[in-house]
């Protein structure tokens, strides 16, 4: 069993749809499990990590 992570940051509604799409034509769904967990804003502000890398950039909007 393998279990990765892969995180794709500020993906806009049409965006993960196709990315989920795709994913999901390359399993075999009788064996595989592909897991999506969408975090809300803050929740990626409260984000922690070690290492190297920079935290997802949340981009901020304004409705005029």
């Amino acid at each position: 069993m393998q279990k990765s992570v892969f995180e794709c940051a500020n993906l806009n509604e049409e965006q993960f749809l196709k990315m989920r799409n795709r994913v999901e034509d390359c399993i075999d769904s009788t064996q595989d499990t592909v897991r999506y967990y969408r975090l809300c804003r803050g929740c990626l502000r409260s984000m922690e990590y070690a290492g190297l890398g920079d935290p997802p950039v949340t981009e901020r909007y304004r409705v005029v």
